[in-house]
């Protein structure tokens, strides 16, 4: 095993050729992202690919250096410059499936990875669940922001502490956003949809910065695409009564809807909101069973809902049978260089 250098307290190493790498890419003009992740408790470049002097067509490649849920960090050299050079960007994506761990793990890593590399070289972070969390447009909206309210180096710190969607104490997979704190009137109606309205929905004041109760009712299965608005992204709380295998249950369904015409700016917020939204929900009492995301209200049908709640048993079985890798034969790594 190579040399490595230890990434201050977090105790997870950095490997001196990811080291020598990211040197090498900032004194030189042929590297336009690399891809970092943990492996074996150590981070390492698993990928590397060229610049052009087409800088949004070379952006809009990092998602396909995404695989499913595996978290990962991408550094991406951008056009601008510094005192130092050319600026650099830090991307995390963690997506929402990867096990609690690695969330966890990467949550805590991103900051000192970037303070190792060398935190005066980064202008600007993105973190997300998703792929369209990264996509070119969104990457427009965070250099506007950042351009429009510069910070300095410690608020910059500040701010991506603020807005992590990991504990690091604990192991839930959120933060309060102090940002958007969730208005009493929808934490009371979070708090009685066991018992009261079967339908909870939450929506982002972007003047106040609050979470707000956008209306909680009665619905079924058969009328919630209704329900959905077709203009802005909503967070929607719906318990399903319903019966299922000779049984009575009330699950509760969080559906995050995101409309493909709403703009930038909201699906970024509600994106980064998300996880505090769940977050509160289950503060108050609400014990979410299933997550759903959606883009129309029409997608939202009784059938749709119902193979999400109840997946076909066979997929499971198959599932559970799988036979485990012997250890020290899984597959082969491969570093995909261009």
């Amino acid at each position: 095993r190579s040399s490595s250098i230890m990434a201050h307290s977090s105790g997870i190493p950095l490997s001196e050729e990811l080291d020598a790498s990211f040197r090498d890419a900032r004194g030189g003009s042929s590297t336009r992202f690399l891809r970092i992740e943990i492996v074996n408790d150590e981070l390492v470049q698993t990928a590397t690919h060229p610049q052009t002097d087409n800088f949004e067509a070379d952006f809009r490649k990092i998602t396909d250096y995404f695989e499913g849920k595996k978290p990962c960090y991408v550094v991406v050299r951008l056009d601008s410059e510094n005192d130092k050079g050319k600026e650099w960007m830090l991307l995390s994506y963690v997506p929402d499936g990867s096990p609690v761990r690695q969330r966890m793990l990467y949550g805590s890593t991103r900051e000192l990875l970037k303070r190792h590399l060398g935190s005066t070289f980064f202008s600007a972070d993105m973190h997300g669940s998703t792929p369209d969390d990264f996509s070119y447009e969104a990457y427009v909206v965070t250099r506007t922001k950042a351009v429009d309210a510069p910070l300095t180096e410690a608020e910059v710190t500040s701010r991506a502490e603020a807005s992590a969607e990991i504990d690091y104490g604990h192991t839930r997979e959120y933060v309060h956003s102090v940002s958007f704190p969730l208005a009493r009137v929808a934490s009371d109606a979070l708090k009685s949809i066991g018992s009261a309205k079967s339908l909870v929905q939450l929506e982002l004041n972007l003047e106040k910065e609050t979470i707000e109760l956008r209306q909680a009712k009665d619905a079924s299965a058969s009328n919630l695409g209704s329900e959905i608005p077709s203009d802005q992204p909503c967070f929607t709380f719906f318990r399903y009564d319903h019966s299922h295998a000779g049984r009575d249950i009330s699950p509760v369904v969080f559906i995050y809807s995101c409309p493909l015409g709403a703009k930038i700016k909201e699906k970024m917020l509600y994106s980064t909101v998300k996880a505090a939204a769940t977050g509160t929900a289950e503060d108050c009492g609400v014990t979410i069973e299933k997550k759903i995301e959606i883009s129309e209200g029409s997608e939202l049908t009784a059938a749709f809902l119902d193979e999400e709640v109840h997946p076909p048993q066979n997929t499971q079985t198959k599932a559970a049978f799988t036979r485990p890798m012997r250890a020290g034969r899984g597959r082969p790594r491969m570093v995909r260089k261009r």
